[in-house]
């Protein structure tokens, strides 16, 4: 699917964000021979890293550039809803022995939303707003990622 120019960067943290997604639901790294099953430290410590360097930065800017250009609806609701359940689920996971099942469910909740977003919020961006908002968004996303 194609985006707007201005949502590229997001977009494509959001690919990231499916491969950790299916690492967590499937268990597998990539080796230099063969793949290897990850264990559920691996998963966790695997998680952990991909929040630190993606999912805050990525929540905030959404939460803090996008939001403000949208209409107060339903989809904005879920989009800060499932924020606020992905970090809880993320805490829970941070300061606990996760099992397996709930990696796994991290691993669901992460992809669910994220095609959400794709499928969802991002198609509403992109039709509501003008061009020139378009594009004062990708201003805003490119000071951020500086």
């Amino acid at each position: 699917m194609e985006r707007h120019k201005s949502l590229i960067s997001l977009s494509s943290e959001h690919h990231h964000g499916l491969v950790t997604a299916q690492k967590l639901k499937y268990g597998y790294k990539p080796s230099s021979s063969t793949d290897t099953e990850m264990t559920v430290d691996d998963k966790k410590e695997m998680l952990l890293k991909f929040s630190d360097e993606y999912i805050h930065k990525h929540f905030r800017l959404e939460e803090e550039i996008l939001v403000p250009y949208l209409p107060d609806n339903e989809i904005i609701k879920r989009m800060l809803d499932e924020h606020v359940k992905m970090y809880e689920l993320l805490y829970v996971i941070e300061v606990s022995d996760p099992d397996e099942a709930l990696l796994n469910q991290y691993g669901e909740k992460l992809e669910a939303h994220i095609r959400f977003e794709e499928r969802e919020l991002f198609p509403l961006v992109e039709k509501s707003l003008t061009e020139e908002q378009l594009n004062e968004i990708e201003q805003k996303l490119k000071g951020e990622n500086k």
